[in-house]
């Protein structure tokens, strides 16, 4: 009879495992595809952006608010930031004003359901891979509204986005970032398992290490969601599938990765970009050696190991390619 008890939880656990596989091997649904939105009038873009932020006025931390930066009139060229999961546009706070200064607009959006005051990150347990990419389109009207050619620059999941609008909008040049697409370095078939799996179980909350980010947040979570995050690699994984045959709409894509990566699966980019390459995509890639010491989130100064002075002229280089200074 003393056995009983480790008896019990092995079977237990072999009925885990077992559930486990079973839920691995179901395919992850790819979310629907949101049609486009159309485009708006520069006065209606510019109308867009300013109910955005008086709607963030009062629930939104004061740091993480959407962040617009316009010049005289329509731009030549609107370059968009999407920052990265948990934190909030003030993670571009160093790129926003060089990217601005070369003669860009800037627009940089808070993704959904970031930088609610209050939260620790425990809301993002109710953010879907649908939420994510309408946001997507209503921020490609925003910036083709606000006149000229766009770019779209995104860091992390932001960098998921960007891929994901590189695919299905006209946008003239994509700026994806250290992608979220797969994480740990796992490849793209045990990321489908995993996100599977996430998609099943209860929400599991992580509260991050990261001291800066561990801290009362100021503009950023000091937690994430598991199932939250697990929609961001729905996205991946469905973007992965159509690029084996379809052609992203991106007139050109530059892919930045950081081989001192390990948060993110850098092979799963490097075969998207493989992938789009071979339906005639034209695909720059540049990547930070190891031995740089880069952690994943590379633009955030506040981090303890921050060395924007190395990133951040490679970052701006890329996103403000094509601006041109604003005339008076």
């Amino acid at each position: 009879m003393a056995r009983a008890p480790y008896l019990a939880t092995a079977f237990a656990a072999l009925a885990l495992a077992g559930w486990m596989v079973r839920t691995a091997s179901l395919p992850l649904d790819p979310p629907p595809v949101p049609p486009p939105q159309e485009t708006l009038s520069h006065d209606a873009a510019l109308a867009r952006i300013g109910a955005w932020q008086e709607a963030e006025a009062g629930a939104i931390l004061p740091l993480a608010r959407s962040v617009w930066r316009d010049g005289a009139g329509p731009a030549q060229r609107t370059a968009v930031l999407l920052h990265g999961f948990t934190n909030s546009p003030h993670q571009f706070q160093e790129i926003v004003p060089e990217v601005h200064a070369a003669g860009c607009a800037v627009l940089a959006p808070r993704l959904p359901r970031h930088g609610v005051a209050g939260d620790d990150g425990s809301g993002l347990r109710d953010l879907t891979a649908g939420e994510l990419l309408r946001f997507a389109r209503e921020v490609a009207a925003v910036a083709r509204g606000l006149g000229g050619s766009q770019t779209v620059a995104g860091f992390s999941v932001g960098g998921t986005l960007a891929a994901w609008m590189a695919q299905h909008e006209p946008l003239d040049h994509a700026v994806v970032i250290a992608p979220a697409l797969g994480v740990f370095r796992l490849g793209v078939r045990a990321n489908r398992w995993g996100a599977r799996i996430a998609s099943a179980l209860p929400d599991w909350f992580i509260r991050l290490e990261n001291p800066v980010k561990a801290m009362d947040p100021v503009h950023h979570y000091p937690g994430t969601s598991l199932r939250g995050f697990s929609e961001v690699l729905r996205i991946g994984a469905a973007l992965l599938e159509e690029a084996r045959s379809q052609p992203p709409r991106a007139r050109r894509i530059t892919l930045i990765l950081n081989a001192n990566d390990a948060m993110v699966d850098n092979a799963t980019a490097a075969l998207l970009a493989d992938r789009w390459q071979s339906n005639g995509a034209v695909v720059v890639t540049h990547e930070f050696k190891k031995d740089l010491g880069l952690t994943h989130d590379m633009i955030d100064p506040l981090q303890p190991d921050a060395r924007t002075d190395l990133v951040n002229p490679v970052l701006v280089d890329a996103i403000a390619a094509g601006c041109a200074p604003q005339r008076n």
